[in-house]
């Protein structure tokens, strides 16, 4: 409903004034909503706002970096070959090719 609309039943000087205190009301709320507004507007570009936005993108983008390396640890340990030492494997060798342990074997193949 337009202003006309709205003023065109008020009949005496009394409904004028509430009238009149409703529009100031509205009036202030809209102020308040529009200072708020440009309060976090302005904000946006304080230097504070600024790093602390910058901290927690940085921190996103590093545990998303570290997650990965992670990940990419594990699965290089996957294919990595972990087997006995050289020597350790040419005796283990000789053992089983022979059939005879090394003295002090407890498992050595005495029939």
């Amino acid at each position: 409903m337009g202003s006309s609309g709205r003023y065109s039943k008020i009949g005496s000087m009394a409904e004028l004034r509430a009238a009149r205190r409703r529009v100031s009301r509205e009036v202030d709320d809209a102020r308040g909503v529009l200072i708020e507004r440009y309060e976090g507007f302005r904000e946006m570009f304080s230097v504070g706002y600024l790093t602390g936005y910058l901290t927690d993108r940085l921190q996103q983008v590093y545990t998303w970096a570290e997650s990965a390396y992670k990940g990419y640890q594990f699965a290089v340990s996957l294919f990595r070959r972990k087997g006995p030492a050289p020597a350790a494997a040419s005796d283990a060798e000789a053992g089983e090719a022979t059939g005879v342990g090394r003295p002090g074997d407890e498992g050595s193949a005495q029939a």
